[in-house]
């Protein structure tokens, strides 16, 4: 019942520092089955989800990973979405302190070879990596490898599949979509229990008293959300037969 008050307050509190007509611009980026538009994919659902509980209007527009960010960081948006600190290297925008999610990297090789359980497994292999995707530092000292880097991870997921390459780096949601999307999820296999990299989502908001009170009300609904059930029904995911238990 606390909870519940402390919610309503704080909502009310926000709403009176927007005016009524007003309408947020949250801007994203394409990810297989997280950002399909403006009106598919989870992070949508969950985002609109957010919103209307919270009775905010939003308009959310999809642009390319590096554009959305540049557009956020110029202030003509207020929020971006997924976020991770990466990008933000001189700024410290208000964020939600409810995270999207933990954006976990893995490796991925075909059922022939082994399960690669660390970068240290890696040397002297051809991996495959995605443009625009958030990497461990680890990758860079990696002795003897070949990085060969796709525009995407359903590239990737191809070249996996006929041997170009010995195995692919790429977060578990975006890879196993990628892989049912090329009809090539059953040629592959992971380790669930050995990400090589785990990153924070979040939503970030303008580094301003507006955007901090936006990130407070988003973080308060989010909360609730998970509380309740509604986060986990929007983001729920089976586990695939190419999982490692």
């Amino acid at each position: 019942m606390r909870f519940q008050t402390a919610v309503f307050l704080g909502l009310m509190l926000f709403q009176s520092a927007v005016h009524a007509n007003e309408k947020l611009s949250f801007i994203t980026f394409p990810i297989p089955s997280m950002v399909i538009n403006s009106n598919e994919g989870k992070f949508i659902e969950l985002t609109k989800a957010v919103a209307e509980k919270a009775g905010i209007d939003i308009a959310i527009s999809v642009y390319p990973a590096k554009r959305a960010q540049q557009f956020f960081l110029s202030q003509q948006a207020d929020a971006i979405f997924p976020a991770l600190d990466s990008y933000f290297p001189n700024k410290h925008p208000h964020r939600s302190q409810e995270l999207l999610m933990v954006k976990r990297i893995y490796i991925f090789s075909k059922k022939d070879q082994p399960i690669y359980k660390s970068m240290d497994e890696l040397e002297g292999k051809r991996i495959g990596t995605t443009l625009g995707y958030t990497y461990a530092d680890t990758l860079k000292h990696i002795k003897d490898t070949t990085i060969d880097q796709a525009d995407s991870d359903e590239s990737n997921a191809q070249k996996l599949a006929r041997g170009w390459i010995d195995a692919f780096l790429v977060e578990e949601w975006s890879g196993l979509k990628a892989f049912e999307n090329t009809s090539t999820l059953n040629q592959v296999h992971y380790d669930v229990n050995s990400p090589i990299s785990s990153f924070d989502v979040y939503y970030a908001f303008q580094p301003s008293l507006r955007g901090k009170r936006i990130a407070e009300t988003f973080d308060r609904v989010l909360r609730q959300m998970k509380e309740d059930g509604s986060y986990q029904v929007i983001m729920q995911n089976t586990s695939p037969s190419s999982r490692v238990p």
